[in-house]
């Protein structure tokens, strides 16, 4: 896996990382770290239409070289 990674394969690999559907995910941003720590992290929210209040933050990252 690379920086080429489409948005949907990162979509899925955090959805089954976190145990959770895709449609429960909720896109927050990205946050590009290459220069310092050589990631690319993705961040998402876990939401669940029932529970609104309730609520997780989750990272997606990418190592570049």
């Amino acid at each position: 896996m690379g920086k080429n990674e489409t948005m949907q394969t990162i979509l899925k690999r955090t959805a089954m990382a976190n145990d959770v559907h895709e449609t429960f995910l909720e896109f927050v941003g990205v946050q590009d770290e290459s220069c310092t720590v050589g990631r690319i992290f993705y961040l998402f929210n876990i939401m669940d239409p029932a529970h609104r209040r309730y609520k997780s933050t989750v990272a997606f990252f990418i190592t570049v070289k």
